[in-house]
């Protein structure tokens, strides 16, 4: 059991809640780390503007920085759960408020471009 699996676990939250916190924390595509500063790896082909965005999506992700995270984010976005897009957020938002100290690490395994898009 990873570590955010042990913390949410020992939160008084129903399974539901849990699996929707740790689908929150996943759907940003980063793998949890806590009190650790750290930054995005990439493989040495990805672009530099790839690079870029992830870095500014974690770092907003980092900063707890709702409003410039939710700009990544498409109107029409679902998770893989079916959670909408307000609903992900404010669930965030309660996660941030609970674990304050949470930080994110980004590391890019693989990408492919498919016109002006980003499959990363």
């Amino acid at each position: 059991m990873g570590k955010f699996q042990q913390v949410i676990s020992r939160h008084s939250c129903s399974r539901g809640v849990r699996r929707f916190l740790l689908s929150a924390v996943l759907g940003l595509g980063m793998t949890l780390s806590v009190g650790m500063v750290t930054y995005a790896q990439f493989p040495e082909d990805t672009p530099a503007a790839l690079q870029t965005t992830l870095k500014r999506l974690e770092t907003a992700a980092n900063q707890h920085d709702l409003d410039a995270l939710q700009d990544y984010y498409g109107a029409e976005f679902v998770t893989s759960d079916d959670v909408p897009r307000p609903q992900y957020f404010e669930t965030l938002e309660q996660l941030w408020e609970d674990y304050p100290d949470l930080n994110y690490y980004t590391e890019l395994e693989s990408w492919t471009q498919e016109g002006d898009r980003w499959i990363a």
